[in-house]
């Protein structure tokens, strides 16, 4: 049980961390237990570090949804979808925010009133397997809905090797609507087995 304190007060850290307000409140911090889709992870860090030659870059993200899509994602088979997104600045594919505030501002968070005038929010705080990352900086590449060639060929019939990730903060995005570049940052994945919805975190501003 103390094992647990403690691992629920450092994904509240990381939130804290990740948004840029005094007033931030942690109410609850669930852990997600899916034997499916952890077993899938952990194959694909295995995976990533034969394909790679080392061990994979794995980090605490952010992902936001709706209540009844953040109930298939923690409870189902398939997890974080990519082919069920309406693609972004990077195609086709599942985002993830260093930074809480770019999916609270951007209203990509779940939300719910609790009574009394006051307003919860819920994301998804996930475990991801970084692999190889290929850095966009402030371009953009909405049209792919595969990382592209580390050769620099993003041609979809090749059968060269890929990046594993992008990532990249969207431009000035950070800057029109989060007060920084570095709030801006993203990760994106391809394959929906790179990424766990390891807790469910509920606060308030």
């Amino acid at each position: 049980e103390r094992a647990l304190v403690a691992e629920h007060a450092l994904v509240a850290a990381r939130v804290r961390d990740g948004f840029d307000m005094r007033h931030l409140r942690v109410h609850r911090v669930t852990r997600i237990e899916n034997r499916w889709l952890l077993r899938r992870y952990k194959l694909a860090l295995h995976e990533l570090k034969e394909a790679n030659g080392r061990e994979p870059l794995e980090v605490l993200l952010f992902h936001g949804a709706k209540r009844l899509n953040m109930m298939h994602i923690a409870q189902g088979r398939t997890g974080f979808e990519p082919r069920m997104g309406t693609g972004g600045a990077y195609g086709r594919a599942t985002y993830f925010a260093l930074h809480l505030l770019y999916s609270h501002n951007l209203g990509f968070v779940e939300r719910h009133n609790v009574g009394g005038g006051d307003t919860r929010y819920g994301v998804f705080v996930a475990r991801v397997a970084l692999g190889t990352v290929r850095e966009y900086a402030y371009d953009t590449s909405s049209e792919q809905s595969l990382p592209p060639e580390r050769g620099g060929n993003d041609c979809v019939c090749s059968a060269a090797p890929r990046f594993d990730a992008v990532s990249g903060i969207e431009g000035n995005l950070g800057h029109r609507r989060l007060g920084a570049d570095r709030y801006a940052r993203q990760y994106v994945i391809y394959e929906s087995n790179l990424a766990y919805p390891a807790y469910y975190v509920e606060y308030s501003t």
